[in-house]
């Protein structure tokens, strides 16, 4: 009778670890966004020519390091990438714009041209992460605020992420940095 419920405890102290390494990110971030500073504003190209606004933020007292990226895009509007970091380590990561569809070769008329996205990145260490994304579809690009406020009210999807995830979420970050 005291197995089963040794189990039971174990098991809650594994789901509330798992909650806790992000909640405790979470609110170190609403520490760190009190009292933001910016440390640089600069301005890079893309490969597509567009250009790419970089704000990085002074370290907080609690060693986390703020970076965000704003890709001016005339026909899509901006996509913007914000990154913590915490002594160096890369943590989190929002991402959120208009996505083109790629055209493929049987497109019929139905499929929809853009896509919405709001997709954040969290990572406790190398090997464990987690993403949440929401899409919404858009056939075309009118009435976009009022699609955004609908994205926001939308659930997330949740993956759990592993080391060859983070590998890719540390080259996203190089690649606006180097």
């Amino acid at each position: 009778m005291r197995k089963p419920y040794s189990i039971l405890i174990i098991l809650i102290l594994i789901s509330c670890q798992e909650k806790d390494w992000k909640t405790n990110l979470l609110n170190e971030i609403a520490e760190f966004e009190t009292s933001e500073k910016i440390d640089k504003k600069y301005s890079i190209k893309h490969n597509t020519g567009n250009d790419i606004l970089i704000e990085q933020f002074k370290t907080h007292s609690n060693g986390l390091t703020k970076l965000t990226a704003e890709y001016t895009r005339p026909e899509l509007g901006s996509w913007e990438k914000l990154f913590f970091l915490k002594n160096s380590k890369l943590l989190y990561s929002r991402n959120f714009g208009i996505a083109p569809v790629q055209n493929l070769e049987n497109d019929t008329i139905n499929r929809p041209k853009y896509f919405l996205i709001e997709r954040r990145v969290w990572f406790e260490n190398d090997s464990i992460g987690k993403e949440e994304i929401k899409e919404l579809e858009m056939f075309d690009l009118k009435n976009i605020e009022s699609k955004k406020a609908e994205l926001l009210k939308m659930e997330f999807i949740t993956f759990d992420l592993n080391i060859s995830d983070y590998k890719l979420f540390v080259s996203d970050f190089k690649a606006l940095t180097e």
